[in-house]
């Protein structure tokens, strides 16, 4: 005889999959009902339809019945009654689920369940933190996470829970949208590491004008990118990376420092007129940098050229 779990499985199944188009129907239908969509949430068996997909076999409308879960309030009860469905110990609440360490990982290692947990805002902040050797308990989300300095600290300088923000929507964005946590980043050899080995994050990253403000500001972040000839030539291609680039003498200085990364500037012609029109005071502080002066002690291009000393160097 069937379980519960299993016969809801198959009703709603039927429901979303018999007929794809109405199917999605279906499901926007249940979540513009209060009543409707907090039951569905609480159906494990119903959930498991939507969150339980292979992410490279998807059928013809998993990832739209996905997407309409996860951007509906309701999201965080779905993903604890999957997960809780999955892990009998972590079934009483998000903290209870995330508090266990190995856990975490075991999550993070199953692509349908490291989904799952980072789309909720909730669910994504406490197993991220929990993954960065944080207490779950401590953060009400991810918003929460990435507004901590101490967290974002723990979490950049940490594979596995960069591993976990650079794979899920949510986390990233909560990343990118906040200052400290970009900070942190910037600052990380590794947590730079796991933005530029993921094609998507790194995209995110170039095209956000905070994000690349940090990167360009940071040294440890430029360094990174330069060495990595497919993540330069991602900044080199994008608008809103080279403008910060070029409103940064730390990057500026970065750039010119090295022949590989000038070069790939100048074969690109927008890019190329970016970088050398940046301001006086911006070239005249990377002129200092790259002299192995103090930026600080040279306003601009013109303070360079009227120091014998500038000059000199």
């Amino acid at each position: 005889m069937l379980k519960k779990i299993q016969q809801d499985f198959s009703y709603y199944s039927h429901e979303f999959k018999d007929n794809y188009r109405k199917g999605v129907h279906r499901l926007r239908t249940i979540l513009a009902s209060r009543a409707q969509a907090q039951a569905f949430v609480s159906n494990a068996g119903g959930v498991a339809v939507v969150l339980g997909y292979e992410p490279e076999t998807p059928d013809k409308n998993a990832q739209e019945l996905y997407a309409l879960l996860a951007a509906s309030p309701y999201i965080d009860d779905a993903v604890q009654t999957f997960l809780g469905s999955i892990y009998e110990a972590g079934a009483e609440s998000q903290d209870a689920l995330y508090s266990d360490s190995a856990r975490c990982l075991e999550i993070l290692h199953d692509p349908v369940m490291a989904r799952a947990a980072g789309a909720g805002a909730v669910s994504a902040g406490k197993w991220i933190a929990a993954l960065a050797g944080q207490s779950c308990a401590a953060y009400t989300g991810i918003a929460a996470v990435a507004a901590s300095e101490t967290a974002m600290t723990a979490v950049a300088a940490s594979e596995t829970a960069m591993a976990a923000v650079v794979g899920n929507a949510t986390a990233l964005n909560a990343v990118v949208t906040s200052r400290v946590a970009l900070n942190a980043v910037a600052a990380s050899e590794t947590a730079m590491a796991a933005i530029i080995g993921n094609a998507t994050a790194l995209n995110v990253v170039a095209t956000s004008q905070a994000a690349m403000n940090a990167v360009a500001a940071s040294e440890t972040a430029m360094t990174a990118v330069i060495a990595n000839t497919a993540a330069f030539n991602t900044v080199v291609t994008s608008h809103v990376a080279m403008n910060a680039v070029a409103s940064s003498y730390v990057a500026v200085a970065a750039v010119y420092g090295s022949t590989v990364a000038v070069d790939a500037v100048k074969a690109n012609e927008t890019a190329w007129a970016t970088l050398t029109g940046a301001s006086s005071a911006v070239m005249g502080k990377a002129a200092a940098k790259l002299a192995g002066l103090n930026p600080a002690d040279y306003a601009d291009m013109a303070a360079i050229a009227s120091s014998s000393t500038a000059m000199a160097a």
